[in-house]
């Protein structure tokens, strides 16, 4: 546990990604966003946009679920909601900055960047009705985020498959779309991406994931980069 309100401020740097959770720890979906700016009291986060396109409900005066990763392990906290700001000059989600961080030891929230190349498929009566050539963003034991440079269409009416080879891990699965954003970066063209959860992956390869990740962690933190 983490009670140094100085320590904890020193996690919510400019541009760290943060996982949100509606229903702290018991919320299936987990959500991408990212620290625009945090002072000694609050953190202003992006806006969170759904699968299709709207700005993720967020109860103002509610409370979400953080969760974040440095070279110290993975952190989580409860906080309150003090404002959602849409259609404003400054767009964004404010919390609380957490009073206390906790360890987190469940596994499969933990999600790492990675870039491999995967296959996405739009599904529409039991035949694959569009593909597109992918990279993947980020990836837990649990689910995976993709790139793409157009705003895929997210329907009822279709199902939805990740197929990739990467590190010995053959998946060829359905996913839920679950988040798209947009992201802009500097010297860089804009992109999305897009959350997903994984539907029916299999418990060896739940596993395999989750070793994968744990072990770029440890490779991560003995260079001191995490």
């Amino acid at each position: 546990m983490i009670d140094d309100f100085r320590k904890i401020k020193s996690f919510f740097e400019e541009g760290q990604r943060v996982s949100l959770f509606r229903n702290y720890m018991n919320d299936e979906n987990q959500y991408e966003t990212s620290v625009i700016a945090c002072d000694n009291e609050k953190v202003f986060l992006s806006l969170i946009h759904d699968s299709d396109g709207d700005v993720l409900p967020i109860e103002d005066g509610g409370v979400v679920g953080l969760l974040l990763i440095n070279k110290s392990g993975i952190w989580g906290a409860e906080v309150p909601v003090l404002g959602v700001f849409e259609g404003t000059e400054n767009d964004g989600i404010l919390v609380s900055l957490p009073e206390v961080l906790n360890k987190v030891q469940r596994r499969e929230y933990v999600r790492l960047d990675f870039a491999f190349p995967l296959e996405f498929q739009i599904i529409y009566r039991n035949a694959v009705f569009k593909k597109f050539k992918l990279k993947c963003y980020n990836m837990s034991a649990n689910g995976i985020a993709v790139m793409t440079v157009s705003n895929i269409e997210i329907s009822e009416k279709y199902e939805y498959k990740v197929v990739f080879e990467y590190k010995g891990i053959k998946v060829d699965n359905h996913v839920k779309p679950i988040y798209i954003h947009e992201v802009n970066l500097e010297n860089s063209a804009p992109f999305y991406v897009m959350g997903c959860k994984f539907l029916d992956l299999s418990m060896g390869n739940t596993d395999k994931i989750y070793a994968m990740i744990n072990a770029e962690l440890v490779k991560a933190r003995k260079k001191g980069v995490m």
